[in-house]
């Protein structure tokens, strides 16, 4: 135990006591200091402003130290002698009933029964009429299994409390539990005829009855006592509507000759609660567990009162329910919808119309029941909520934009909301979707303080609208400023905060803003520093980025320093091991490393063809063509829409001797879009169509040296003319040479960074 922290029973137990005392102990026969007359106690207050305690004051106080001095001895956990503190406490007080049930308490808790029970025996002896040490000795001796004393005293206090309801049910448990059902039955009688509050009583009167009826031998005795039962619930259903307890009884009870009577009274009850789904759920579980929890006895039991009551909307509900119950989305949807047409203001019918319908891929006529829902509930939180919810999730972005902006005004007026991480969540994502990042700004910042993982989600759900525009270069660009905007806010309300500069580098890095995104990470590395868990933001994902930007920006010896550092922390990061890899492939360096790096990253996801075309290329470097036409094939089959792969094709197959393959695959590369590598492609396009026009010129040369020794090896044959009888056999031009060759085209698995990427890997930058 801690020294300098109470444990709770102590310092409950020295609160109930100060409290119950303090105005006795204080108070009593206390005069102004400035009066001086003599106390009834015979005390005298002295005038000089001093005060004596009376006697009886006197006693309170000792009383009171002693109660302290227990507490203090239980606190150090020595339970004796805090126990003898307690019981001097009451010598000195002998009258304080608090200090009584405090003392016993303990002794029970403490295993010592008897003497808990021998202490209230003895209050009882100066108190015998005390209400509250009455209930509590009956308990004891209960649990002493002295019944006959505990239902002396319970009598007792049905003669002194008859208005009270605890002693009927003690009572009547007890009578149960001594196997004098009749008795019991006369007590919850009278307990049940008292007037107010005694919900309680009168429902274990009703199951007793239920309960006696059941086992009754005679039919006569078994049907009065369920009339009797009847009689009971009624009268308790009509003085408690919304207790649930009651209306089951009954339903159970009618549900024994007719199952569908049933269903009027669970209709009542569903309106005396208010028509909650909660309540509603329970109700079915109770009407499937009445019909021997057999779900196709309840439907069809539903469905022929349904026949005779079509206009029911809560039958039609409950018909939902239990559709859902046996997995037909189809049915359940066909009883919402016929519930909301009988009664538009079930809420709830039609928040689970519009879910069906979304889970089944139908969002417009999701959206089109929750506008209809709205139309009569204009303001409910919940219906706007999966509105904006719902809007955002099929890129209705203005839709949601508009039900979060009226729910943001419900809550401002002091509506509550359910769940207000996901309203801050929604209404942000929203605002950022419709070009809005000023309004942005407060809900990114709530929905952090709620979950600081929200702030990477909400950034994540803008950049990934922002590849979805790719095709729109317009659009593309003003969402991308839009995030940038927002985030360049949010720095300015939190500038010490590394994520809002992480998010922002990785924004530029996307836009290859790349001198942008350094700045930002290299501002996000000084405050992490600052931090007192740097590594929270200053880990493998983070230096990837920044590594990757660095080698963009040709920073090379910086770039693969960073890279080591992010395989020094993470041996198994895929990315980097192929990165720097591929780094030292381009520069012909560490080649042995950079093979052994990239087999690893190649057991981590063998299929990925950027890791192959970089082995390839390491091959390639090493002198290895076959093996490295090997894996560049490969790579160009995995990521046919790489230009750096199809580079790669060509320059292998130009060591192969293959240059009119090759001028295929660097065509393609350019049709791919070399971007700043045009140049060196095309300087090799040249090479190779030279190599291929030289290989031309070659076979010309042949064929005519070839005729030439032919002529020479047959006199008897005249050639008029050589030049004619050569070109009877048409030599290849370097023009048909290179329509020969349509390779496939290929990805470079050095610039798979390159690749535009529709979706947004968790921690994975896309260059």
């Amino acid at each position: 135990m801690n020294d300098h922290s109470f444990s709770r029973k102590t310092f409950r137990a020295l609160r109930v006591f100060v409290c119950l005392t303090a105005p006795t102990i204080w108070f009593a026969g206390c005069v102004s200091p400035n009066t001086s007359r003599e106390a009834s106690s015979g005390a005298v207050v002295l005038e000089s402003g001093e005060q004596t305690l009376t006697p009886v004051n006197q006693r309170f106080a000792e009383a009171l130290a002693h109660f302290s001095q227990g507490l203090s001895y239980e606190f150090r956990e020595d339970t004796a002698s805090a126990l003898e503190q307690f019981l001097l406490a009451i010598e000195k007080d002998p009258e304080n009933e608090t200090l009584y049930l405090l003392t016993s308490r303990r002794m029970l808790e403490l295993g010592e029964a008897e003497r808990a029970l021998e202490l209230m025996e003895a209050f009882l002896d100066r108190k015998p009429e005390n209400i509250t040490a009455l209930l509590w000795t009956s308990q004891l001796y209960l649990l002493a299994e002295e019944e006959a004393a505990s239902l002396e005293l319970l009598f007792r206090l049905l003669e002194l409390t008859p208005q009270m309801e605890a002693p009927y049910l003690e009572a009547a448990r007890l009578l149960l539990r001594r196997g004098d059902a009749d008795a019991a039955l006369e007590v919850t009688r009278k307990g049940a005829g008292l007037p107010g509050e005694n919900r309680r009583i009168r429902q274990f009167h009703a199951e007793l009855l239920l309960q006696e009826a059941a086992q009754a031998e005679e039919p006569m005795v078994s049907d009065a006592l369920r009339d009797e039962a009847l009689s009971v619930l009624e009268a308790a259903r009509s003085a408690f509507p919304d207790h649930v307890p009651f209306t089951f009884l009954q339903a159970a009870l009618v549900g024994q000759s007719s199952a569908a009577a049933m269903l009027p009274l669970y209709r009542e009850l569903d309106e005396a609660t208010g028509r909650t789904l909660e309540v509603r759920n329970t109700i079915l579980v109770h009407f499937v567990q009445s019909l021997g929890e057999n779900a196709s006895q309840a439907i069809f039991v539903l469905n022929a009162y349904l026949r005779e009551n079509p206009e029911d909307a809560f039958g039609h509900f409950m018909q939902g329910l239990l559709a859902e119950l046996a997995r037909r989305p189809d049915l359940a949807m066909a009883a919402y919808a016929r519930v909301v047409e009988l009664d538009p203001g079930e809420v709830d019918a039609f928040r689970k119309l519009a879910l069906f319908m979304f889970q089944g891929d139908a969002p417009n006529r999701a959206l089109q029941v929750l506008d209809t829902a709205l139309t009569h509930h204009p303001d409910h939180v919940d219906l706007l909520s999966l509105k904006g919810a719902f809007a955002l999730s099929f890129e209705k972005f203005h839709e949601a934009a508009s039900a979060l902006d009226r729910l943001n005004q419900l809550r401002l007026q002091g509506e509550p909301l359910e769940d207000l991480t996901q309203f801050f969540t929604l209404r942000a994502m929203a605002l950022l979707a419709v070009g809005r990042p000023g309004d942005a700004v407060e809900p990114i910042l709530r929905a952090a303080e709620l979950d600081d993982e929200l702030l990477e989600e909400i950034w994540r759900h803008q950049i990934r609208l922002v590849f979805r525009a790719e095709d729109d270069d317009v659009l593309k660009a003003r969402r991308e400023q839009v995030l940038i905007e927002a985030l360049e806010a949010l720095g300015h309300r939190r500038p010490e905060d590394p994520t809002i500069m992480r998010l922002l580098g990785r924004t530029n890095l996307f836009r290859r803003n790349f001198e942008a995104a350094l700045e930002a990470f290299e501002e996000t590395r000084r405050l992490a520093e600052a931090q007192e868990e740097p590594s929270r933001w200053i880990h493998e994902d983070f230096l990837f980025d920044m590594a990757s930007t660095l080698e963009r920006l040709g920073r090379d010896e910086e770039a693969m320093a960073v890279f080591a550092e992010v395989i020094e922390k993470a041996p198994d990061h895929a990315m980097a091991l192929n990165y720097l890899a591929y780094m030292w492939a381009e520069r012909a360096m560490n080649l042995e490393q950079a093979l052994q790096y990239v087999q690893r990253a190649l057991r981590l996801d063998p299929h990925n063809g950027a890791y192959i075309d970089t082995r390839g290329w390491i091959f390639y470097q090493m002198g290895r063509y076959e093996e490295a036409y090997i894996d560049l094939k490969r790579a160009s089959e995995l990521e046919p829409d790489e230009s750096v792969i199809a580079e790669h094709m060509g320059d292998v197959l130009m060591k192969l001797d293959r240059p009119v393959e090759a001028v295929g695959y660097y065509r393609i590369a350019l049709a791919l879009g070399a971007e700043e590598r045009e140049e060196i492609v095309l300087a090799s396009l040249k090479r190779a169509e030279a190599a291929v026009a030289d290989m031309v010129r070659a076979k010309r040369e042949e064929a005519i040296a070839d005729a030439a020794a032919t002529a020479r090896t047959a006199p008897d044959e005249t050639i008029e003319d050589g030049s004619e009888e050569a070109e009877s056999e048409p030599l290849e031009s370097p023009e048909d040479a290179e329509d020969q060759a349509e390779p496939e085209v290929l990805e470079s698995p050095g610039d798979a960074e390159d690749q535009a990427e529709p979706e947004v890997p968790e921690e994975t930058p896309v260059d």
